[in-house]
Order: structure tokens, then C-alpha cells, then sequence
């Protein structure tokens, strides 16, 4: 057996390669979904290394996961993506709040087969594990979506959105941090071609929505459930919400 070729890919190949492809992402992310239900994936339990004082305060002080997990069926690879997130790197450094690496390895032999960036993936797929569920979950013609939050993972919830309903005209977007919000849906709107915009707060964001999605580093929750129209799908991306 030939040895199997091992790439690098930074994140400048991973958007050359079509890592920022949504619809692409959904579809991939859909077969893995299908592949789990049948059994042919093995995902232990993450690992994490802390520097909380106490449990529960990881969002704040920050922490580094690995995340191992083996897709079989047409994949058939295993892989860890390691992804560390500082809170106050944004504040204090003008850098990210998390970044990731993932490394891929064959089942079959144990070599590795891959590392690559995982930042854009990493966002990707939480965008495309939202386009899934919309995709199966909400009314298709949804015209009418809510995003709270307008940090990074934003941007590829926006994605997913517009991936998987076809008539989304409109998109309301809270964030406490107004100026962010504000230049998120500048930027959205213009890239686009969806009516992306502020609201002021949250409850107005959200009542009248068919879609809600929370993507948000709260520790307390950003909704009331009665906001929430009957019929209307919530994703919910934050962790605590």
C-alpha cells in the first residue's frame, strides 16, 4: 500500500478550496448527520483544559477543547479539532476569540492525512448545522428570520439562512454592543442582498420571526419563550442560553 499524501492547509487554502461554499456545507454536513443515524460514528466525549476558578466560568476565563470523533460511510476518517477560546482577546489583543486546528487521520492505516486550519470550518459547520435543521424544521417560506448576536459566527448563521430559504427577505439582528450590531448588518446587508438590520431590542427582534437563531456568549438567557411565535423553529447556538 502507498503511503497516503499529507496536506497542509492554512486558512487561505481552505477558502480556496471551497470552505466558505454554504450551500456545499449544508449538504456535506446533512450526509454526516445521515451517516451518524446509521450508527458509523464514534464521537467520545470532549476534553477540555480550564483556567476557571470555579465550574461554569470557562466562558469567561477562557479554555482549549479537543474534540475527537470518527465518520464512517463515504467518509471514512477520523479527526480532532483542538479550538481555544480567550474572551478578552479581542479587547486586549485585537485578535480572535477562538481560533482552531483540525487534524485528520485514516482509519485504515493511522497515518495522518491532514492539518489544516480550522477557524473557517469550525465556523462553518455550526452555520450549516443550522441550515440542516431550518432546512428540515421551518416553514420554507420563511421570509422573516432573527439573529441575537452579531459576533463571528453570525456571519455563517446568515449564510445558512439564506441557503435554506429561498423567499428570507428580512433578517432583525440584536446585539447589547450596538456599534457591532450596526456594522454587522452594514456589511450583511450589502453582501447579501437581504433586508439585514438592527432592532433595538431583543423582543423586537424576535416576535413576528419564523426563524430565531440566539448565537450568543450570554450567560443569561437573551429571550423569553413568549416571544416566540407558535410555529416558529428556535436553533439555539449559545451555549447557555
Amino acid at each position: 500500500m502507498a503511503t497516503p499524501e499529507f496536506v497542509f492547509l492554512s486558512q487561505e487554502d481552505v477558502v480556496a478550496a471551497g470552505g466558505t461554499d454554504m450551500a456545499a456545507m449544508v449538504d456535506v454536513i446533512e450526509r454526516a448527520f445521515r451517516i451518524k443515524a446509521a450508527g458509523e460514528v464514534r464521537m467520545p466525549h470532549k476534553a477540555m483544559i480550564t483556567w476557571a476558578d470555579e465550574p461554569g466560568t470557562e466562558e469567561r476565563d477562557g479554555r482549549i477543547m479537543a474534540m475527537p470523533a470518527y465518520v464512517g460511510g463515504e467518509f471514512d476518517v477520523a479527526g480532532l479539532k483542538w479550538i481555544p477560546s480567550v474572551p478578552d482577546n479581542p479587547a486586549r489583543h485585537g485578535l480572535p476569540r477562538a481560533n482552531a486546528l483540525v487534524v485528520l487521520t485514516s482509519r485504515e492505516t493511522g497515518l495522518p492525512l491532514a492539518v489544516m486550519d480550522g477557524t473557517v470550518v469550525s465556523a462553518m459547520r455550526t452555520g450549516a448545522v443550522t441550515g440542516v435543521a431550518v432546512k428540515h424544521l421551518a416553514d420554507p417560506g420563511t421570509r422573516v428570520a432573527c439573529l441575537l448576536g452579531a459576533g463571528v459566527l453570525a456571519h455563517t448563521q446568515l449564510e445558512a439562512l439564506r441557503a435554506v430559504l429561498p423567499e428570507l427577505r428580512e433578517v432583525r439582528v440584536y446585539d447589547p454592543a450596538t456599534d457591532r450590531c450596526r456594522r454587522f448588518c452594514e456589511r450583511a446587508r450589502t453582501a447579501s442582498g437581504v433586508g439585514v438590520r438592527p432592532t433595538a431590542g431583543a423582543e423586537r427582534a424576535v416576535r413576528g420571526a419564523g426563524v430565531v437563531v440566539p448565537a450568543t456568549m450570554a450567560v443569561e438567557a437573551s429571550f423569553a419563550a413568549g416571544w416566540i411565535d407558535p410555529g416558529a423553529t428556535v436553533v439555539l447556538v449559545s451555549s447557555l442560553d
